[in-house]
Order: structure tokens, then C-alpha cells, then sequence
């Protein structure tokens, strides 16, 4: 009998939620450390808010998240949660206090690209924990949970963090010093992760060669890879492209806090969303549901006043957080990956999701440079997302099949 039977699922420890909350932390500090250079770019004295460095300050951590998530993701396969996770926050920790030590736009950029590789080393962590801890009806729901830590963590560092900023020249410097101590105290904690439920998962570890070579194999994981760059591809340069527009009907402050409404969507969305998928033991439809009403949302906010950018903040972001976790949901499931692969999975498909990080902002430039028109570049988001539509629908459904994923491994 799998992990993933009801039977089994009534047995596991209590020790899941403590496990995932510990991971829950990391996740919300690791995307506070990186988002939070948005709102600090003006109390930076060496980073223009408005010049190409600052877009690069925001970007260079994809860079080491880019090219250490799929060998992360092989290691935690074949090393397992702990050790993975410790070398990760390790990471983290002596990046964000580089990144308040910096002093010019170079030491910046740097200690940005080695935060990113702290970030691909803890990256492929959540779903392999996911995977071998939680019970079939209870994935999508877990996998909801640790996404909206992401979601927090941008929001807290763009609104609350922001507000609580002291006054002086170098006070920008106490919020990086901040999360790298809370990044510390996640460390500590760390070392009392379990790897897995002994008695129900015979096997939970998988050679390198094996692990890359069945994610690779799997035609299923390129289509979410596929999917994940087109998504990532709207998502992050959509952020970074409505915030000039919101700061010129409600000024930069009340810009801020709009943005970060996308995060506060995005989280209610984490919650509720994978809850509702776990239930109707469909993961498609509410893929395809959130793209479609995604759509219409980013070409209207171009157009309307101050509530209208208030409530439709909300709806992507909200959209954004039915996305993020079911299709994170979908490779736990998939036969082939299971538990087994599934660090691998996720880092392969964050490595080509990523890429969509780096080309989205840049096609978009390029495109409202030469029309002149902020909404041309919003067209060409959308047909992103319409090609994100096609490949939803080549998807097979995986609802209420993770059992079926590890067969091969029993």
C-alpha cells in the first residue's frame, strides 16, 4: 500500500504540519529578502528606482535560482530534505546580511545572484515534503499552504516592512539585517525536520542519473515547465510593469500598497483555491478558469480609475494564487514522478519557468518602446496566456492519482 491510501493518510504523524510550517517560514523570509529591493530602491542611495540597474538589482536573483534549481532539486532526490535544506538557508542567511553590508551598485548585484542560488537550493524542498508527508486528499491543500508563504513574504515586504522602516540614511540596511536573523532562527529549526514517515515509504531517495533522466523523459513535466515560463513570464513582468502606471493615479505609496494587493489575492487564493481542487478531485478546470478570467483582468486595468485598480489587483492576484499551487499540485501526481522524483520535477520546471523571468520584462520593453503604448504590451501578455490555455488542456487530469504515481516504485 502507497504513501498516499486514506489508511495510510489517517496514520501519518501530526509532525507534518510543524514540518511544513518551519518550511512555511523559510519560504515567506527567502521571498521577503529577494522582493523587498522594490520598495527600497529609493532609500538605496547607489540604486535609481527608476534606471536599468534597479530592474537588474530585482532580476539577478533568477539568475542563481535559473541555474541552481534542477541540480538542487537532484540532490535533495538523492540527499534528502535535511541536509539540502540546511546548505539552503545557510545560503540565505549569509546573502541577505552581504546584501545589507553592500555599498555600491557591484556588491549588490552580487550578493543578489548568490541569494538566488540559496533560493534554488531550498526551491525543489517543499514539494518533496508535500509529497511524502501528505495524504491524497490533503496535497493540493499543502501545496496551497507553502505557495502562500511566497505570496506573504512579497506583499509583507512591500507594505508592513516598508511602513516600519526607520528614519536615517542607512536605516534601508536594519530590514535585510532583519530577515537574515529570522533566516537564522529558521535554520536552527531545520535541524529538526524529519526526512519521511519510515513506516510507510520504503524508498525515498534516488540516484542523480535516475532522478534526471525520468523528469527529463516525461513529456508532461516539459508541458508544466512550458507553462510555468508563460506564467512566470506574465506574473513578474506584470509586476514590475504596473507599478509606473498605479504611481501615476495614486502616487508612489498608495502604488505600493496596491501592488502588494496582487500578493494579498494571491495568498486568500493559496488557501481557498487548492482546498476547493482537493475536493473536486479536478486540477484543469481550475487552471483553465484562473487563465481565462486572468486575461480580460490585465488588459482592463490599463483603463480604469483608482477602485478599479484596487479590486482588479485583488482578482490577478487571486488568479496568480489559484495557478501557482495546483499546478505545483500536478507533478506529485503525474505517474512517472511521484514522491520519488518529484524534487527533480520541480526543479527542472522552475529552471525553464524561470527563463520566462528573464525574456518577459525584456519582449515587453521591447515592445511598448517601439509603439509607444503601455497596452501593446499588455496584448502580448495575454497571448502568452493563451498559449498557456492550449497546453492546460493537453494536460491529463491527476486529481485523486498520486497512489497511481508511485506503483512503479512499490
Amino acid at each position: 500500500m502507497g504513501l498516499y491510501s486514506e489508511k495510510n493518510h489517517s496514520e501519518l504523524s501530526s509532525a507534518r504540519w510543524r514540518m511544513l510550517a518551519i518550511c512555511w517560514f523559510a519560504i515567506f523570509f527567502m521571498y521577503s529578502s529577494w522582493y523587498v529591493i522594490l520598495v527600497l530602491e529609493g532609500p538605496i542611495p547607489f540604486i535609481d528606482g527608476a534606471s536599468f540597474e534597479s530592474y537588474l538589482i530585482w532580476t539577478f536573483p533568477l539568475v542563481g535560482l535559473t541555474c541552481m534549481a534542477l541540480p538542487a532539486g537532484l540532490l535533495v532526490d538523492k540527499w534528502g530534505l535535511k541536509k539540502i535544506g540546511i546548505l539552503g538557508l545557510s545560503i540565505l542567511v549569509i546573502t541577505t546580511v552581504c546584501r545589507g553590508l553592500s555599498y555600491d551598485f557591484l556588491t549588490m548585484a552580487l550578493s543578489s545572484i548568490f541569494l538566488g542560488v540559496g533560493i534554488g537550493v531550498m526551491f525543489p524542498i517543499g514539494g518533496k515534503l508535500v509529497s511524502l508527508w501528505f495524504g491524497e486528499k490533503e496535497i493540493g491543500t499543502a501545496s496551497g499552504i507553502r505557495v502562500m508563504a511566497a505570496g506573504l513574504g512579497i506583499a509583507m515586504s512591500q507594505s508592513v516592512f516598508v511602513l516600519l522602516l526607520p528614519p536615517g540614511p542607512e536605516s534601508w540596511r536594519y530590514i535585510f539585517f532583519f530577515n537574515a536573523f529570522c533566516l537564522l532562527i529558521i535554520l536552527f529549526l531545520w535541524f529538526f525536520i524529519k526526512e519521511k514517515p519510515v513506516s510507510f515509504v520504503k524508498r525515498d531517495r534516488a540516484p542523480f542519473r535516475e532522478s534526471l533522466s525520468k523528469v527529463i523523459h516525461n513529456k508532461y513535466v516539459w508541458m508544466l515547465g512550458v507553462i510555468n515560463l508563460l506564467l512566470l513570464a506574465v506574473y513578474l513582468t506584470g509586476l514590475k510593469a504596473l507599478h509606473p502606471i498605479f504611481e501615476v493615479q495614486m502616487g508612489k505609496t498608495l502604488a505600493d500598497l496596491a501592488i502588494s494587493m496582487v500578493s494579498y489575492g494571491a495568498m486568500v487564493a493559496n488557501v481557498i483555491m487548492p482546498l476547493l481542487s482537493d475536493r473536486a478531485s479536478n486540477r484543469r478546470y481550475f487552471l483553465l478558469m484562473a487563465i481565462i478570467v486572468l486575461i480580460p483582468s490585465l488588459l482592463l486595468i490599463n483603463f480604469v480609475g483608482e477602485i478599479g485598480i484596487w479590486i482588479l489587483s485583488f482578482i490577478i492576484g487571486y488568479m496568480v494564487g489559484t495557478i501557482a499551487p495546483i499546478a505545483a499540485t500536478i507533478p506529485i501526481e503525474l505517474k512517472g514522478v511521484g514522491h520519488l522524483y518529484i524534487a527533480g520535477a520541480s526543479g527542472f520546471m522552475t529552471t525553464i519557468g524561470r527563463i520566462g523571468g528573464f525574456i518577459g520584462p525584456m519582449i515587453y520593453i521591447f515592445i511598448t518602446a517601439s509603439t509607444g503604448m503601455e497596452i501593446s504590451g499588455f496584448i502580448f501578455l495575454s497571448i502568452l496566456l493563451l498559449v498557456g490555455i492550449i497546453l492546460v488542456k493537453l494536460l491529463p487530469e491527476t486529481a485523486g492519482k498520486a497512489s497511481e504515481a508511485i506503483i512503479e516504485f512499490k
